[in-house]
């Protein structure tokens, strides 16, 4: 018999955001390669602001949603022309967005000792 191993929502959390640091490696190499700073630009900064929103989630979900937003956008608005800009800017989107949904923030995340579940079963 195989044993089945659960996925923890911190592995799918690691999963999605890694997958999202993948694809603005991607926005990396893209502008990296440009031989234009037209496009060199937009995409490299792009790619840090897209790890920013990474990074920000733990202290604010509405400034890692902003971020996301703006870095997955900023080479679509350069390189509106392109057809792997877009999609990777829509893969960015859905894989980003399903690596903020599962971080947890401090001010979501509730302890048995924390002040919050005492209010909670206090309620009862």
């Amino acid at each position: 018999m195989t044993a089945v191993t659960a996925i923890t929502a911190t592995r799918r959390g690691r999963w999605w955001r890694a997958l999202t640091v993948a694809l603005a490696a991607g926005y990396v190499v893209t502008g990296a390669l440009s031989p234009s700073p037209e496009i060199r630009w937009p995409f490299l900064s792009a790619a840090l602001v897209v790890v920013g929103a990474l990074a920000a989630v733990s202290r604010s979900r509405p400034v890692a949603w902003t971020l996301l937003v703006v870095g997955a956008l900023i080479p679509v608005a350069t390189t509106w022309w392109s057809v792997v800009t877009p999609v990777t800017a829509l893969l960015i989107l859905g894989c980003g967005t399903a690596a903020i949904r599962a971080t947890g923030t401090p001010a979501t995340s509730a302890t048995p000792g924390s002040p919050r579940v005492l209010r909670q079963s206090q309620r009862r």
